[in-house]
């Protein structure tokens, strides 16, 4: 509940989730000012009218529009390199990617669908632009999307594009190792309700979490390091393929041998876990141990006490300790709960037509209400962090506790 600082109101709406502490992030509509994550402070200001911000979490880069020279900065504002290229590019509407490997930085900058890649050294050496024709026959091809795989480049189709070419793995001097790749697996997007510990610019997007080889029989899929992790019938879907080191389609003994279902977010951890499916029985595996939950629907989201399943046109809630069934809706849980690490919120009415704004009940881990909403206005009750929720009341908008008492009553007007 201490307070770090505050941040103007213009502008900066579209960063406003939990921050990463190392993060820098723009504060204003004109993007020429970094405000540091872990102290809400000013970390560095560059006038509009000369440089080109662009905000890449913990790092970023400037172009100065005079001279086209472009600059990638760490963390502490300390310059990693700068190089001039031999051309420039638009910096209006100009944005970038950053590919991190283990030596150097690979800094993809467009403007439409003009490119340019460049590489930034971790050791001092002076940066460069990338010139290879080897390199950039894929990486500046429009129905490619690039990652980095561990300490390669992996390449693979637009996930909306069905007549792509098949993506390849290279090293990062051009030469192709792997093709036929199909897909390239990511970690998991966090469902609408999750507390996302990131603050604006997504550094682990380009982060290839492992790849999809078509046969021509199935397909197989390989890890950071290329290791072989399994091969599967299907193509895996690309939102739900890949999380804690656990691949879709695939079984693990520590699934009692069965097979990746999906998985399920972890309210506690803030992180996916696999689940699979024997016998109308959901193993889920869950900090080192798996857990058996008889239930009805698909896992989507789970805490130390309750299991939320989602059945298609409602929604069920079981108790981890003992597989009961605690509440069940009509609705979706979007429309009707929020899920704690320290409890849940239940809407109290759980017929399809309940009002779009209803009254909720905050229950604790054992099962016991510890908060009642009278009033409508339950539907802007969202879970936190520490057993805190976000609230709307009246003219108020802050954090309650477990019991409705404010930690925090009015955010928008807080004062020390």
């Amino acid at each position: 509940g201490n307070r770090l600082g505050r941040l103007p109101a213009a502008g900066w709406g579209s960063y406003a989730r939990l921050v990463r502490r190392d993060a820098l992030f723009p504060s204003d509509t004109e993007r020429n000012t970094l405000i540091r994550a872990g102290d809400l402070t000013s970390a560095a200001f560059y006038p509009p009218d000369a440089y080109k911000l662009i905000s890449l979490g913990r790092h970023y880069v400037t172009v100065e529009k005079e001279t086209g020279l472009i600059t990638m900065y760490d963390e502490n504002t300390d310059p990693i390199g700068s190089v001039c290229p031999g051309k420039k590019l638009n910096t209006e509407n100009m944005d970038g990617d950053i590919l991190e490997f283990s030596d150097y930085f690979l800094l993809h900058l467009y403007e439409n669908k003009e490119n340019m890649w460049l590489r930034f050294y971790k050791n001092g050496q002076d940066a460069e632009e990338i010139q290879d024709p080897r390199l950039l026959s894929y990486l500046d091809r429009d129905d490619l999307s690039v990652f980095f795989l561990g300490d390669y480049i992996a390449v693979s189709p637009l996930r909306y594009s069905e007549d792509s070419e098949p993506g390849v793995v290279m090293t990062t001097d051009g030469t192709v190792i792997m093709d036929r790749v199909a897909e390239v697996l990511t970690e998991q997007s966090l469902p609408q309700d999750a507390i996302y510990l990131n603050f604006g610019y997504d550094e682990d997007r380009k982060r290839a979490a492992a790849v999809v080889i078509d046969t021509g029989g199935g397909f197989e899929i390989c890890g950071p390091g290329l290791e072989y992790i399994g091969r599967v019938e299907n193509l895996p879907l690309s939102y739900s393929s890949f999380g804690s080191g656990f691949v879709k389609g695939i079984p693990y003994p520590e699934l009692n041998g069965n097979i990746c279902e999906g998985f399920v977010f972890d309210c506690e951890s803030q992180s996916f876990i696999p689940y699979a499916l024997s016998r109308n029985t959901y193993l889920i595996w869950r900090n080192e141990v798996c857990l058996e939950i008889p239930a009805e629907g698909i896992p989507v989201m789970i805490s130390p006490a309750y299991l939320v399943t989602s059945t298609g046109n409602g929604t069920h809630v079981y108790r981890t300790e003992d597989n009961s069934l605690f509440a069940s809706f009509e609705r979706e849980r979007e429309r009707c709960l929020s899920l704690g690490e320290a409890g849940i919120v239940l809407d109290d009415d759980s017929g399809s037509s309940a009002p779009s704004d209803p009254a909720v009940t905050i229950y604790d881990n054992e099962g016991n209400p510890t908060y009642h909403t009278s009033l409508s206005g339950g539907s802007r009750i969202r879970a936190f962090v520490n057993g805190t929720w976000t609230f709307n009341r009246g003219i108020y908008q802050g954090l309650i506790d477990m019991n409705g008492k404010w930690v925090i009553k009015d955010i928008i007007n807080w004062k020390e």
